[in-house]
């Protein structure tokens, strides 16, 4: 396979989405160079050749890759997917679009199972519950996934792609394609028809009950919520807990020298945005003028 009029990989597994031809999955191997070039211009809007399989597409800055090379020799690998997208529909609706990548064997087919009423792996309604959850704001729980998922192929939302791949490889792709309010509506009907339950309850809480607005919900839930972000959302750095690096030291000694003085809270500052700087391309330093951000920007890159 190659991209635009680049050289040439061996491509020994690849998904597209028929509805766009666009590439959904790619798993390439070939010399470090190459696979580098490659990785590159996937990201852009691009034409994709397939040896056996045809002419495909690339969107820009739609995919994400994960890209290992192999100590003992010039060769790397990569395995290359496209993101979930969040978009507007042309009636103004929000739509989940998203892809589910699952080892299952391919005898397994998801529209016979709804059919037959049969158990649908636990793995696969795992993956759909984590897109579901990370991307909407429909209330959902894993124990709701089969009826969930069932539903979701009785609507169309969920459909199968061919995946080309070596026999005997386990590997499976889906397609989610799902407006918010079709969930809503799922999600709500189970509920109404009893179906799902909450707790294994179909009553409201006397607390849910007494909630009439938002106000009252905050009044009501303030120490979970409030626990739960605290919780979800760990500091970069935590002063008098965590130590400062050998890097900000020498930092603060030489700005110190040159007549900069940083006090705790700056350094605890820098040292955060240097930690999300290690795994992260960006980082905010927001405060008010006269707070030290100049010099927090300036340490955060160490």
């Amino acid at each position: 396979m190659n991209i635009g009029n680049g050289p040439y990989a061996n491509a020994n597994m690849a998904c597209y989405d028929p509805s766009n031809n666009h590439i959904v999955y790619l798993s390439i191997i070939g010399y470090d160079g190459t696979i580098k070039v490659i990785t590159k211009e996937v990201n852009k809007r691009n034409s994709v050749y397939i040896e056996r399989m045809g002419s495909f597409s690339t969107v820009s800055k739609s995919y994400e890759i994960i890209k290992t090379k192999d100590q003992e020799s010039d060769y790397s690998h990569a395995v290359i997917y496209k993101k979930d997208e969040i978009y507007e529909n042309s009636s103004k609706e929000e739509v989940l679009n998203a892809y589910v990548f699952v080892e299952l064997a391919d005898d397994f087919r998801i529209s016979e199972t709804v059919y037959n009423n049969a158990d649908i792996p636990q793995q696969l309604l795992d993956r759909i519950y984590d897109k579901i959850y990370a991307h909407t704001p429909v209330p959902a729980i894993p124990e709701w996934m089969d009826y969930i998922t069932r539903s979701l192929v009785n609507a169309g939302c969920i459909r199968e792609l061919r995946v080309f791949k070596p026999d005997g490889v386990d590997f499976k792709v889906y397609k989610l394609n799902v407006k918010f309010s079709t969930l809503f509506n799922i999600v709500s009907r189970g509920l109404s028809e009893r179906i799902i339950s909450i707790n294994n309850t179909y009553t409201p809480s006397e607390e849910m009950q007494a909630v009439t607005g938002l106000d009252s919900y905050l009044n009501s839930f303030t120490p979970i919520l409030a626990q739960i972000i605290q919780d979800s959302f760990t500091p970069k750095f935590i002063p008098g807990q965590d130590e400062y690096s050998e890097r900000l030291q020498d930092f603060d000694d030489y700005a110190t020298y040159k007549g900069l003085s940083m006090y705790e809270a700056q350094k605890a500052v820098v040292q955060a945005t240097a930690n999300n700087l290690d795994k992260n391309n960006v980082s905010f330093i927001i405060g008010e003028m006269g707070v030290g951000s100049f010099i927090a920007v300036l340490g955060g890159n160490i």
